[in-house]
């Protein structure tokens, strides 16, 4: 299974970092899916790169049916910005188990703070963020 993409979709939401643990990898249903997906090379999706990270699906029902879905650019992208509340939940989805939900929220104040803040807010905005931190006073 050499493309993440091949199987992270078959649970109606968006991936996370869970859908990257051996475990996960181990999912029969994930398996099952992953054995009927075929990645091959777009000729128009390899024009547009790197400037658009563009994607092509193209899909055979069991009644033969063939429908084809093509995206110009992905989501967080110039064409597709992520909105300030998907941007936050991606970040969560990733700060979370790194930071713990203290910290993550801790840096996300500070990050929305950053437009009103003075000299020094880069440093202020890391401290006691990173896991190996002293937890910090916030004063």
């Amino acid at each position: 299974m050499p493309r993440p993409h091949r199987s992270s979709g078959n649970r109606g939401r968006r991936g996370s970092l869970a859908d990257f643990t051996p475990s996960a990898f181990e999912d029969p249903r994930r398996r099952a899916l992953a054995a009927r997906v075929e990645v091959v090379q777009d000729a128009v999706c390899d024009d547009e790169f790197p400037h658009a990270f563009s994607a092509v699906l193209r899909v055979t029902t069991h009644d033969g049916v063939h429908v084809e879905h093509r995206v110009p650019g992905s989501r967080g992208g110039p064409a597709a910005p992520l909105t300030l509340e998907e941007l936050e939940a991606k970040y969560r989805l990733g700060a979370d188990p790194v930071l713990g939900a203290d910290r993550t929220e801790r840096l996300a104040v500070r990050t929305r703070a950053l437009p009103r803040a003075g000299k020094g807010c880069a440093r202020r905005l890391l401290d006691g963020c990173r896991p190996e931190d002293p937890e910090p006073s916030d004063d």
